[in-house]
């Protein structure tokens, strides 16, 4: 995985995190930091599956955990999504899969997926 994260202004709270290759084992602690709130997320995928993104309130989250937020994007496409008060009280990791439910297990196929999330502190 190639993950890049990038703290703005050290008087500002923002991080920007990008993930050009996200898949199923998950991406723990977006914000660095522990609990955040979720600005954005923009989901650039080039898989030839949906895919979903489930996001989890924890620092680091295995896939029998249940997630807080699961998004749907089509395949080969970008979506991008603004929130107001998407707060992670514990932290925000999210994971990449082909399913919304429990066998949501596996990495959409045909493609690298991006994702890149705007968070700040609580």
């Amino acid at each position: 995985m190639a993950q890049t994260s990038s703290p703005q202004d050290e008087r500002f709270t923002e991080v920007i995190y990008k993930d050009t290759a996200a898949d199923n084992t998950g991406t723990a602690d977006v914000h660095g930091k522990g609990a955040c709130s979720v600005i954005s997320v923009d989901y650039n995928s080039a898989a030839t599956q949906v895919g979903y993104l489930k996001i989890y309130n924890a620092v680091s989250a295995i896939v029998t955990d249940l997630p807080v937020m699961i998004l749907r994007s089509a395949a080969s496409t970008r979506t991008l999504w603004h929130f107001k008060n998407a707060d992670f009280s514990a932290g925000c990791t999210y994971r990449c899969v082909n399913a919304a439910g429990t066998p949501g297990a596996t990495t959409p196929t045909g493609g690298a997926t991006t994702i890149t999330t705007h968070t700040t502190d609580l």
